[in-house]
């Protein structure tokens, strides 16, 4: 970074400088006429930029050339006597300079002292309360210039580098200086000095020349127009009013608004009649003009709406019945309405409610309700208020963001809690009917004694698994822990489910999709103290309080803790509600007795299995922390349809609407260019404002891009609907692309380590930390281990059986003061000088709760009254002289030296003492000093009582704590945001999922994107969407296809399948909103229209009934036919019953026994016939239930499941629904079919498809015919676009086409006039197209196929084939050809003499006898290669040779040499 070579200059020449004497300025490098000249340049290119769209005065105010004094302002601030205007000014301008660089350490820096309520704080309150202010103060130093000095001084408070700091802290304190003077800085001087500007038609210091000021001082920003001083001014207000939550009510700010505006429209008026200086560039130029006040008046309208809440708000608090009085008015409109639907009831949340609130997190303003809930919200049997999606619903917010905000959060927060309240509801209900008098129901008596001993999961009812627990049992508080990674917690220990696994390996495999980190859990306990001991079973459960219910977050999860041992587990919880922590703290401390025969019955722990809060929790709190007034694209996603005059009858919908270009987009001579698109060979420009420019564009990106390469390396570029789909995105502020299936090929998530880069936490650690910024993370950290220093001694102050005397002195000393003297003043008057000296070195409170003393007397009396059996006298004088001198006793009284004496007044007191052994009342020890003359169990009565009022303190010290911990945690942790946010400023793209964009949300309203693209948009819920968009975002993009899945959520009551979700439509997705216009703005899409997966068979299915303009790609065209198949795509028709029993869309409980024997049979058939590849095959079910009994059939062969699939899987055998003993298998060689529910294989493909529809005629009496999940056109969609070259659906088409007229009836008439429906599976031999079948029964497979006849395809050899026909071996690799071979040797012409399949080697033709070169001997019946050889051939003829040394003779072969004789003598 510029300027970093600086940095350490700083502190050195401080230590020496006089902070009061006058700055010395460095001299600028530039002249006057430079400086002048840059800064009118740089101002008429700002005004044109669309940087200008941006927050912040960046663009507004800047100093050129300042590098040389952007570390002054660091020396101005320690100066200690006021300042004057130079001061002011140097000290404004070098800190705009210092924050040019928007993040890094001269940010952080500045932002921490200037939020320094010692330093900065006291510097600006100074300066905004400098006695004279004028638009004429020329050089003077007792006066601050308006133009030259406050302009600056309010671009520095709106300088983006301190707007978007993450140090908040320190952000809202330089604010509140401001808001602390709205009267007497901004009313009183600022506005007054713009009235002055506006009314001169200039901005001009009428007693010095800017010439004369720039030679003076060189580093001053000269305002060129008066827009300036409006756009920074509105800034800051909004700043104000969107951090300061009582601004919007401030009187002071309303009247600062009203003169603006005011002194706006006069500033506008001269500026358009043109009697404003010409040096201004909005007087000069009309498009600049245009787009400067655009802006202007679009900020200008946000804050107005900002404040005007405020006051409704006002009106509210001050009189809740105003509020009231407004839904009646609102409910006014819909009368009629609610007069035709006399069943219709609308009840208000919270404080408007007609009953009443709810319960204790029932409000009416989102940002008051508790995310997690409460044990009242869980009771409650009145229903949540919920918010519907119908036309002219009732809702006590008029159309508007604010009401768009509150419906999102409401909807998603019940598809969070609706699970678990239902699952707590019934397990409470159960738990409480145990207690009934007339409790008799033995299965759920059996199911309740199951939960009791090993926990598992728990369905009330069987049907509603949304609402099924996961029952934790027998659990116990073992600790309280704190450390700076998880905060505060609580260690649970429990019994954990019983489970098959036996073995620590499994167990930890049962672990790791349960109690994750950021899990929801709720605690039951028993109530100690309940009003009621026994209950009706149809008492209400909302009224009982036999069970107390606490609800907390799994912060940390150690897996070996978890799963290291069969009988008990441990886990680290963060409970919400502090009242948890006196139970908490009575259970782990020793001294609570009671507490040990507590019985563990009853006391659960439990989760739901349905929904993890981490997925909720960060979308709920945007959702709740947004302002609706700075929510962009309000107009599109939220219009007022109350300003509609719809006729009777009419939709809530508006007509498709023409959107607006980006902001940015707006600024004077903006173009996108797109030459990289083309890898810049031709310049590409996109005018967005040209719009009869935009088809020759689109041409030429056709024409000249050049983005990737084919598999056969010729390039290629975007056809024209992704040219038009590119310009479209580019030139509309929202922007919807549809991607029909096959037209995008969607990524999933990557594990590849070439990302891990890229990662942002591996990014931040390589960022070095500056001197300040380990400085206060120091210093932080110091303060977080003092809270967990204080945490520890509160555990050992609970664990320990006796306080020691720092636990209790201070509580003694401001409670019991004569009790803390007699403990801290023990003199011969308590005890006698020889038990003292025993209790020296610790203090005596210690040794009197132990009861020392007693002991240490006792020991002495028996020893010195129990004499030796000599019974001397001078015996027992010598014991007890002994005894003196070994405890170290002496006369201490004065009285006499004689050791007898000291003997006799020993024995004489020992005789006189006996041990206290009363049990008087805590009342009388209160009132009793003597604590030496108290027995053992007075002093322990004394001391726990002691303890008990200590531990009532510790209780009400631990939230505090808490509170502490969190907040320094959190400044640690914007210092590592602020880190983190120099890492994405420096990024031109951040990917990120919706749920970690709401997760680091202040990260991102910090960088500020303008730009937000959403992939698969159709499959995100609006909720998602809307977390994501700040008040910088400009531009939106969204791609996805409202035709295929729509968002998952967890409760089915919410979404469109339901009759009754369908009032709520919690699933449809923004971009389906926005496509038909359902309470938004209806808005025009464009579509991507060339596939390149299906064949044409495919995707005219898909074509006739939902895409009518879908255009196959050229490569669709070249697919080979499917082997084996007399037909690419086939509908299998049976009529055999399903075996489920369910209701008509449980996705658990349904399957069909013929079609998995046929799904079996026929993937073992497209194996054999070559589909052997990763992708050939993929079998797809709408039911978990058929994809397990699939996945069983096929396990032992070949089979992949997905990771999705195998959590439900697990989910569905723990509730014993079925009988499957096999686990999800993994590949098998080369052959490997994947298997997915049709929810889990959305962006997917495969060459061969295999559809199992399972539902059929019900062969039960009490069933009916339904296809369940396939009435959806979504789902169905999906599934019939997934195959590239072949699909085979097996089913009942008559009972598909009953049910879905207007999705499956058109399907199942394509295929009946394409001659693909039917009874079986019409095979045909690859090899011979006349050996045809059909296959009805899954076991006439094997006995049909392979084909019978012989295959007699020419081998590679020549030879014809003799096997019978293997279609699984279309190329015949490995088959042997057992004819002769034909080859002719090269060498000698002979044809080879071996079979077909045996290597040919060396030429084996015989050619009769040879003569071997060197012996002369004959080689009989020799083979060509011999012959070829024969000079290296070894004679292999026995000849007798003598032997060297010994004169012996043997028969050797010739070729042998070395001859050793094998005689034996004897």
């Amino acid at each position: 970074m510029a300027g970093g070579k600086n940095r350490n200059i700083g502190p050195h020449t401080r230590q020496k400088r006089d902070h009061n004497h006058p700055e010395t300025l460095p001299a600028s490098r530039l002249s006057v006429s430079e400086i002048k000249k840059s800064q009118q340049e740089t101002t008429i290119m700002n005004f044109s930029s669309s940087g200008l769209t941006y927050n912040g005065s960046d663009r507004l105010v800047f100093i050129i050339d300042g590098e040389p004094i952007k570390t002054i302002w660091k020396r101005i601030l320690e100066k200690n006597e006021p300042l004057n205007q130079k001061d002011i000014k140097m000290f404004v301008c070098s800190a705009l300079v210092a924050l040019d660089y928007k993040t890094g350490y001269e940010v952080e820096e500045i932002v921490i002292k200037l939020g320094n309520p010692d330093s900065g704080v006291k510097k600006l309150r100074e300066i905004m309360n400098f006695p004279s202010m004028s638009c004429d103060a020329s050089l003077d130093n007792k006066v601050l210039s308006f133009q030259y000095v406050v302009l600056p001084l309010l671009g520095l408070f709106t300088r983006t580098a301190i707007i978007e700091c993450i140090l908040e802290k320190y952000v809202l304190a330089i604010f509140m200086v401001v808001y602390e003077n709205l009267d007497s800085f901004l009313y009183n001087k600022v506005l007054k000095m713009l009235e002055i500007l506006v009314r001169r038609n200039s901005v001009c210091d009428s007693r010095i020349s800017d010439d004369e000021l720039l030679s003076c001082e060189p580093y001053s920003f000269i305002p060129s127009s008066l827009g300036v001083f409006f756009l920074i001014i509105v800034r800051l207000l909004t700043e104000l009013l969107h951090r300061i939550k009582e601004a919007s009510i401030n009187e002071t700010m309303h009247k600062i608004t009203n003169e603006l505006y005011r002194l706006k429209t006069m500033y506008q008026q001269s500026i358009e009649q043109q009697q404003f200086s010409t040096t201004d560039p909005l007087t000069s130029n009309l498009e600049i003009r245009n787009f400067f006040f655009m802006i202007l008046e679009k900020e200008m309208k946000t804050m107005n709406k900002m404040l005007n809440n405020g006051c409704n708000n006002l009106m509210f608090d001050q009189n809740p019945e105003a509020k009231k009085l407004n839904v009646k008015l609102d409910q006014l409109y819909y009368k009629e309405l609610v007069r035709r639907d006399a069943k219709r009831t609308y009840d208000s949340p919270g404080e408007l409610s007609k009953y009443g609130k709810r319960h204790n997190n029932d409000f009416s303003d989102i940002s008051k309700i508790s995310i997690i809930p409460t044990k009242e919200e869980i009771l409650c049997e009145r229903p949540p208020f919920l918010p519907t999606l119908y036309p002219y619903s009732l809702h006590f917010l008029s159309d508007g963001a604010a009401k768009l905000l509150d419906t999102q959060f409401r909807l998603l927060r019940e598809d969070l809690l609706n699970p678990i309240r239902d699952g707590l509801f019934n397990l409470l209900t159960v738990l409480l009917q145990e207690h009934s008098s007339n409790y008799n129901n033995i299965k759920l008596s059996k199911e309740l004694k199951k939960l009791q001993d090993w926990g598992g999961r728990f369905s009330y009812d069987g049907v509603n698994e949304s609402g099924d627990l996961q029952v934790y049992s027998n659990i116990k508080f073992a600790n309280i822990t704190c450390d700076r990674s998880k905060g505060f917690a609580c260690t649970i220990k429990f019994t954990p489910p019983k489970i098959s696994a036996k073995n620590t390996k499994c167990r930890k495999e049962f672990w790791e999709r349960r109690l994750l980190t950021g899990s929801l859990v709720a605690v039951i306990l028993p109530n100690p103290n309940p009003q009621e001991r026994n209950t009706s079973i149809n008492s209400s459960i909302s009224n009982s309080d036999l069970y107390l219910l606490y609800f907390g977050i799994v912060v940390t999860r150690d897996e070996r803790a978890l799963s290291k041992d069969e009988n008990y587990a441990e886990i680290d919880i963060k409970f919400i509600d502090p009242s948890i922590y006196p139970i908490v703290l009575s259970e782990i401390s020793n001294f609570d007795k009671v507490n040990k025969t507590t019985s563990s019955k009853n006391r659960f722990m439990v989760e739901s299995t349905d929904v993890y809060l981490e997925s909720y929790y960060h979308i709920l709190k945007t959702l709740q922390t947004t302002n609706p007034y700075l929510l962009p694209f309000e107009k599109y996603l939220a219009p007022n349809f109350d300003d509609m005059n719809n006729d009777e009858g009419s939709s809530n919908t508006l007509d498709i609407t023409k959107v607006e270009s980006p902001m940015y987009t707006r600024a004077p001579g903006f173009q996108f260019d797109l030459s990289i698109l083309c890898k810049n060979q031709y310049n590409l420009q996109l005018n967005v404002a040209n719009e009869s420019t935009h088809d020759e564009v689109i041409k030429n990106i056709v024409k000249y891009s050049n983005i990737s390469k084919l598999p056969n390396g010729a390039p290629y570029g975007l056809d024209e609907s992704q040219a038009k789909a590119l310009v479209f995105s580019l030139t509309r502020e929202i922007a919807l692309v549809e991607g029909p299936p096959g037209t995008v090929r969607l990524g999933s998530r990557s594990k590849s380590e070439k990302i891990n880069e890229y990662n942002l936490e591996e990014a931040c650690r390589d960022r070095v930390r500056v001197k300040k910024e380990s400085y206060l993370l120091a210093k932080l950290y110091e303060e977080i281990e003092r809270i967990e220093h204080n945490i520890e001694k509160i555990n050992q102050f609970l664990i320990r059986e006796w306080m020691k005397w720092n636990e209790i002195n201070n509580y003694l000393r401001e409670n019991e003061v004569r009790f803390f003297n007699k403990f801290n003043t023990v003199s011969e008057q308590d005890l006698p000088s020889w038990v003292l000296n025993t209790i020296k070195g610790k203090h005596p409170f210690e040794e009197w709760i132990k009861g020392v003393d007693i002991a240490t007397i006792n020991k002495r009396k028996n020893l010195a009254l129990s004499p030796p059996k000599s019974g001397k006298k001078n015996d027992l004088i010598g014991t007890n002289q002994k005894l003196v001198k070994k405890e170290g006793t002496k006369n201490e009284m004065g009285a006499s030296n004689n050791e007898s004496q000291i003997d006799n007044n020993i024995l004489n007191w020992l005789k006189n003492y006996n041990e206290p052994k009363s049990n008087r009342s805590l009342n009388e020890l209160l009132h009793d000093l003597s604590i030496w003359g108290m027995s053992i169990v007075e002093r322990k009565k004394l001391h726990d009582h002691w303890r008990a009022k200590i531990y009532k303190k510790v209780v009400e010290k631990l939230p505090i704590l808490q509170e502490s911990h969190e907040e320094k945690c959190k400044e640690v942790n914007d210092i590592y945001d602020e880190t983190r946010r120099q890492v994405l400023l420096n990024s031109d793209v951040i990917g990120m999922t919706t749920n970690g964009a709401a997760k680091f949300q202040n990260l991102i309203r910090s960088i500020g994107p303008r730009i937000i693209i959403c992939d698969n948009a159709g499959e995100v819920l609006e909720a998602h969407i809307l977390s994501v968009l700040t008040r910088s975002t400009q531009h939106l993009i969204l791609i996805g296809d409202h035709y295929q899945f729509r968002p998952h959520i967890a409760t089915y009551c919410l979404s469109m399948d339901s009759q009754v979700g369908n009032n709520y439509q919690l699933d449809k997705s923004l971009f389906q909103k926005l496509v038909y216009g359902d309470k938004a703005v209806k808005i025009e899409k464009a579509q991507l229209l060339i596939q390149r997966r299906m064949r044409r068979e495919v995707s005219d299915l898909i074509r006739y009934t939902i895409y009518s303009n879908l255009i196959d790609g050229d490569n669709t065209a070249k697919y080979e036919n499917v082997r084996g198949a007399q037909h690419n795509i086939y509908f299998i028709d049976h009529r055999n019953p399903e075996d489920g029993s369910g209701g008509d869309f449980a996705i658990q409980s349904h399957a069909n026994m013929y079609e998995v024997k046929m799904v079996v049979e026929m993937v073992k058939y497209f194996i054999r016939n070559g589909y052997t590849k990763k992708d050939d095959i993929a079998i797809i079910t709408p039911y978990l239930g058929q994809m397990i009994k699939i996945r069983d059939a096929l396990a032992k062969s070949f089979v992949v499941i997905d990771e999705r699939d195998a959590q439900n899987i697990v989910k569905l055998e723990e509730q014993g629904r079925t009988n499957s003993n096999i686990n999800a298998s993994k590949k098998s060689l080369s052959q490997q079919v994947t298997l997915r529910t049709v929810d889990n294989f959305q962006g997917e493909e495969a060459n061969i498809i295999i559809v199992s529809l399972v539902r059929n005629f019900s062969k039960l009496q009490s069933g009916y015919d339904s296809i369940g999940f396939l009435k959806s056109t979504n789902r169905s969609n999906v599934l019939l676009s997934r195959a590239r070259k072949g699909m085979y659906l097996i089913g009942n088409s008559e009972l598909m086409s009953m049910k879905s007229q207007d999705m499956w009836a058109p399907v199942i008439n394509i295929l009946h006039e394409r001659n693909q429906v039917g009874f079986g599976m019409p095979i045909v031999c690859d090899r011979h197209p006349d050996y045809k079948n059909i296959i009805v029964e899954p076991d006439q497979f094997e006995k049909v196929s392979p084909c019978n006849r012989n295959c007699n395809t020419k081998l590679s050899c020549g030879h014809m084939c003799k096997f019978k026909c293997h279609a699984d071996n279309p190329e015949h690799i490995g088959v042997k050809c057992d004819e002769r071979c034909l080859i002719l040797k090269p060498e000698c012409n002979h044809q080879c003499q071996k079979r077909c399949f045996d290597n040919c080697g060396d030429c084996e033709f015989l050619i009769g006898n040879i003569i071997l070169p060197g012996c002369g001997h004959v080689l009989k019946n020799a083979k060509c290669w011999q012959y070829q050889l024969k000079d290296l051939l070894k004679c292999k003829t026995l000849v007798p040779k003598k032997l060297l040394h010994c004169e012996h003779y043997k028969n050797f072969y010739v070729s042998i040499f070395i001859y050793i004789c094998d005689i034996v003598y004897f």
